[in-house]
């Protein structure tokens, strides 16, 4: 499974606004008030290009997710944590919170 990520800002040329990461990679953690903890667990490489991704939207900039071709759900961006390491993995959360 692919989860893809969509933001308004970015630079659509260069793919600045799309992010796509394997299921491998992912954990998702529902919260209250319809918010939405993506953690992250990769290489260093792959964990710099995600935080990189989520570096630019400010808070409340819509960001689209898809899982695996189901359809684009809309979501405010509401922060990250910053990338650490933990043994030979690294790690990245970032905190969304369902449009409705």
């Amino acid at each position: 499974m692919i989860v893809k990520f969509r933001k308004s800002s970015g630079n659509k040329k260069k793919g600045e606004d799309l992010l796509e990461v394997k299921e491998e990679h992912i954990s998702l953690q529902d919260r209250q008030e319809a918010a939405l903890v993506i953690n992250f667990k990769a290489s260093e490489e792959k964990i710099k290009e995600i935080s990189e991704f989520f570096t630019g939207p400010t808070d409340l900039e819509p960001i689209y997710m898809d899982l695996d071709d189901t359809g684009e759900v809309e979501y405010y961006f509401r922060g990250t944590t910053s990338p650490h390491e933990d043994g030979d993995i690294f790690k990245f959360s970032v905190t969304l919170q369902l449009k409705r």
